[in-house]
C-alpha cells in the first residue's frame, strides 16, 4: 500500500509530549484538591444522617410513652454493639428480655416496639461511643427524675451527643 505523499514516517512521534502529561497531572491534581473538601463534607453528613436518626426514634418512644400511658424506653445494650430499640413496660418496672422481638410481644405487655436496629448496617464508619438507656414517663419527660440523659455518636469526622434533659427536650452537640 502507498503512502499519502507528503507524508514522513517518523519514530520519534509515537508517544506524548512533557507538556502533554504535565497537563494531564496538572488537571488531576487540581480535581484531588476540589474533591478532598468534598469528601470531609460527606462523611461529615453521615455523622449527621445517625444523629437524625438516633432523635426521631427517641421522639418515637416518646410519643408512644404518652400514647399509651406507659414508661418506654430508647434502649442501647452491650450485648448489641451500635445498636438500639424502643421497648414498652408492663408496670413500669418490668421490661421485655433482650432476646424479645416484636412479633413475639405483640399484643403484650411488656413489649418490644422496634427490633434491634443497627448503626452499622447502613453507616459502616459511625458508632453509638456512650451508649444509654433513655426512659420515658406518661408525660414525655425522663423516668424517675432520673436527670438529663445523653447518647454519643462517633464517626471519622467527630462526635456527636445527644441529651434528653428532664424535661424531655431532646438537644444535639
Amino acid at each position: 500500500m502507498k503512502r499519502p505523499r507528503g507524508t514522513v514516517r517518523s519514530r520519534h512521534n509515537r508517544g506524548f509530549t512533557v507538556v502533554e502529561c504535565g497537563m494531564v497531572i496538572a488537571i488531576l491534581v487540581i480535581s484531588a484538591a476540589i474533591a478532598a473538601p468534598m469528601y470531609q463534607i460527606l462523611q461529615s453528613d453521615r455523622l449527621s444522617a445517625v444523629s437524625r436518626e438516633v432523635i426521631s426514634q427517641l421522639r418515637v418512644a416518646q410519643i408512644a410513652a404518652v400514647k399509651e400511658d406507659r414508661f418506654t424506653r430508647f434502649k442501647t445494650d452491650p450485648g448489641y454493639p451500635n445498636s438500639y430499640r424502643i421497648e414498652m413496660s408492663a408496670n413500669n418496672t418490668t421490661w421485655p428480655l433482650l432476646t424479645a422481638t416484636v412479633a413475639g410481644t405483640a399484643g403484650t405487655l411488656p413489649r418490644v416496639v422496634t427490633d434491634w436496629v443497627s448503626v452499622t448496617s447502613q453507616y459502616a464508619d459511625i458508632s453509638i461511643a456512650s451508649p444509654n438507656t433513655v426512659p420515658f414517663d406518661f408525660r414525655g419527660a425522663i423516668a424517675n427524675n432520673l436527670g438529663d440523659m445523653g447518647i454519643g455518636l462517633s464517626g471519622p469526622t467527630g462526635t456527636k451527643t445527644i441529651t434528653v434533659n428532664h424535661s424531655g427536650s431532646i438537644l444535639v452537640q
